[in-house]
């Protein structure tokens, strides 16, 4: 008799948790490093989006000066992007 402990993942409270942000969904599904790279690489992008928009503190202005009217409509890309892939991932990994 094997000594593993198995636990059904619920395919729902994955996707659920990935679209809430992004890793929790892996990290519900015991994807433990995939989860904190989504996680903080989220969390990262949405610090930048924040700065951008929010408080409009953006540092790359005095970086990129052409550039960098359109830095915060590429870091929101990438953190959407990032979120959908993660929201799919996600899914994928509770059915295996």
């Amino acid at each position: 008799m094997s000594d593993e402990l198995l636990v059904k993942i619920n395919t729902g409270i994955a996707t659920v948790l990935s679209a809430i942000f992004p890793g929790l969904g892996q990290f519900y599904n015991g994807k433990l490093p995939k989860g904190f790279a989504f996680f903080m690489i989220g969390g990262l992008l949405f610090y930048r989006a924040y700065i951008f928009f929010i408080a409009k503190l953006d540092p790359v202005v005095f970086v990129f000066k052409g550039f960098a009217q359109y830095s915060g409509i590429f870091i929101l890309i990438f953190f959407v992007i990032l979120w959908v892939f993660s929201i799919i991932d996600a899914n994928k990994d509770s059915k295996l």
